[in-house]
């Protein structure tokens, strides 16, 4: 499934927007992936569970197929985002700019807004003898650094100490990002005459390290973010109270081991073989990323208000209305049918056939299994043109609701995943007298009819 969305990222028949949250979605996908498939392995590890799985392979051995299969998945990720679609972005005055690529006065309004917004929230974190090492929250990108006391150096040299240890004052900082601001900082004032200008936040914090490190040698400076086991399971049946279990579950999560350590730097480094030692992590569970550290936070530039970078349902019926008048030569009808994941903003959309296609009805689900929200809504777009360059009328109907494990009988695409807001019943298992009275499809059609009998008197 990761590999399709990958595809679908990197097809240039998706429009550009769409493509770069198609990266977003594999990165969610990738770390629901090593939360609960790698968490669990892990766990087998560790309690000494070495039987082998129907392909032959033990837990430690599923592991490393695990890493050789997503090393060349995340390079291919940074590549289609580096080589094809940031340039894509920039052609069309979208630019996701690294700090030595901004200007002097671009520089200028990134130092204001750390000061303005970046300064009052953001709290370092040093571990020393006095200080143990933080924790750090699942997910969660942090900024790491290595660095010197100036004093402490000239103390050592003033007492000829004969410590060898070139990295006995070398201490360890971490500078979590805050949750609550954007991650990609517009520094455009004027987007119709500068385009969307934009740095992230990583890069705005790490180049004004030294109003929060005064006076400190920074060594290492580097992002990095940890993924933590949520392969933590009890007995329902076991359990007194259900709510309690489940609360105890979630606080377990919380704090269960980390799996996964993601860096844009040698895992050798200084900083990523103190992390190692710290969080428990060996050599494998070090990924140094080729590319971005976390491709979610391309979701905010997907919802940029460009609608000629995206392939919106109504957009795409009026443009098939419009070739197809083109090749009839007359008055043509199009229908588009879309099923649309809150969670994803509006994906698969358009693309859900081919996605049905390829993954099933349970690969479906799984595209929503890192995400809290499972609310969806089925479209219907009706597009009537009355001939070559007339301008198509589209009609929408629209059915809110939640995608939810297969029922019903699977004779018609994705009806048996789609459980209509106040309804109990999928599409598939409700009787067709009832779906038709509900249906996206019914709402669209009475909205045409309406438009027909207005303009040329028929129903």
């Amino acid at each position: 499934m990761a590999a399709l969305v990958l595809h679908e990222a990197a097809d240039e028949r998706t429009p550009l927007l769409d493509r770069a949250s198609f990266l977003a979605i594999f990165n969610s996908n990738l770390d629901e992936f090593y939360q609960k498939r790698v968490g669990g392995l892990k766990q087998q590890i560790l309690t000494g569970l070495s039987r082998r799985s129907p392909d032959g392979l033990t837990p430690q051995e599923q592991l490393l197929a695990i890493r050789q299969m997503v090393l060349p998945m995340l390079n291919e990720q940074a590549r289609i985002f580096e080589q094809d679609i940031k340039p894509r972005l920039e052609a069309n005055n979208i630019r996701l700019l690294r700090w030595a690529e901004l200007t002097e006065e671009q520089q200028q309004r990134a130092r204001q807004y750390f000061f303005t917004n970046l300064f009052p929230v953001l709290t370092p974190l040093a571990v020393d003898p006095g200080h143990p090492f933080p924790f750090i929250s699942n997910l969660s990108t942090s900024l790491g650094v290595m660095m010197r006391n100036p004093l402490l150096e000239a103390k050592r040299n003033r007492d000829d100490s004969d410590d060898s240890d070139a990295d006995a004052t070398l201490q360890f900082a971490r500078v979590k990002m805050p949750q609550t601001l954007p991650r990609w900082v517009q520094l455009s004032t004027d987007a119709k005459a500068e385009g969307f200008v934009f740095v992230h936040l990583i890069d705005i914090i790490r180049h004004n390290l030294d109003s929060l490190f005064n006076g400190m040698d920074l060594r290492e400076i580097e992002p990095f973010r940890i993924t933590r086991n949520a392969s933590v399971e009890r007995d329902e049946e076991d359990a007194e109270d259900l709510l309690e279990m489940i609360e105890q579950e979630l606080r377990d999560r919380r704090i269960a081991e980390v799996i996964r350590l993601e860096g844009d730097n040698d895992p050798q480094a200084p900083m990523n073989a103190f992390l190692a030692e710290e969080l428990k992590l060996n050599d494998h569970d070090i990924y140094q990323m080729p590319g971005r550290l976390d491709y979610n936070d391309l979701w905010q530039i997907h919802k940029l208000d460009l609608p000629e970078l995206q392939g919106e349902p109504a957009e795409i019926a009026a443009k098939k209305c419009r070739l197809a008048a083109e090749r009839v030569g007359g008055p043509v009808m199009v229908e588009d049918t879309c099923l649309c994941f809150n969670a994803l903003g509006g994906l698969p959309g358009p693309y859900i056939k081919w996605f049905l296609d390829k993954l099933g009805h349970d690969g479906l689900n799984r595209m929503l299994a890192g995400f809290d929200d499972k609310s969806g809504y089925a479209l219907c777009t009706f597009a009537f043109a009355e001939g070559p360059g007339a301008e198509p009328a589209v009609f929408e109907g629209r059915t809110d609701g939640a995608i939810v494990p297969a029922r019903g009988p699977p004779d018609f695409g994705w009806d048996p995943v789609f459980q209509p807001s106040g309804f109990s019943e999928t599409y598939a298992e409700m009787p067709k007298e009832v779906k038709n009275g509900i249906s996206h499809r019914y709402r669209a059609l009475a909205k045409l009819s309406e438009y027909l009998a207005a303009k040329y008197g028929t129903s």
